[in-house]
């Protein structure tokens, strides 16, 4: 019952009071392993995001070296993002919607179209269109999309590319 007694009547405060220095070192390695923790994430989470930049970067010159454009199709807001080569080019903004193509430049309709079943089939297309680019100019381009999938396989996301095939529709007409 004596033990009982004495081990109720410890507290942190009388074990800080009887202890200070065994305490103080406590306290104080609880706080450097805190801190290194955040230096760890912060340094990872830095090495992360550097390496994402210089693969963004490492895509964007390659598509460059070609006529290439990039897009992306978001599922759940159901708009398209092109990169900015392909807005230069076209004149779009990087996020378009479908409902901004009603009535005007109507090959994004089909395009759309395309996309949307692509995803239902939950197959990955080509496809061929002509675009008025901001210049005044009819360019034709390939589509190639790429679906990703999640767990369940169902689609996630789109990704594709835009290739200027306006030398091999020139020779076909030929």
């Amino acid at each position: 019952d004596y033990m009982d007694a004495v081990v109720k009547n410890v507290t942190l405060q009388t074990f800080i009071s009887a202890n200070p220095i065994l305490s103080l070192s406590i306290i104080v390695s609880v706080l450097l392993i805190v801190f290194g923790a955040i230096l760890w994430i912060m340094y990872e989470r830095g090495k992360s995001s550097r390496k994402q930049a210089l693969d963004a970067q490492k895509y964007e010159r390659l598509a460059s070296l070609a006529d290439e454009y990039f897009f992306e199709y978001e599922l759940t807001k159901k708009q398209l993002l092109f990169d900015a080569k392909f807005r230069e080019v076209s004149g779009f903004e990087q996020v378009v919607k479908k409902e901004d193509f009603v009535g005007k430049n109507q090959f994004m309709l089909p395009f759309f179209e395309q996309i949307e079943n692509s995803l239902e089939q939950k197959k990955n297309l080509q496809f061929t269109f002509s675009l008025d680019n901001k210049d005044g100019t009819k360019q034709w381009y390939r589509a190639v999309t790429s679906i990703i999938f999640d767990k369940r396989q169902q689609p996630v996301h789109l990704i594709g590319k835009l290739v200027r095939i306006q030398k091999e529709m020139e020779e076909v007409a030929n």
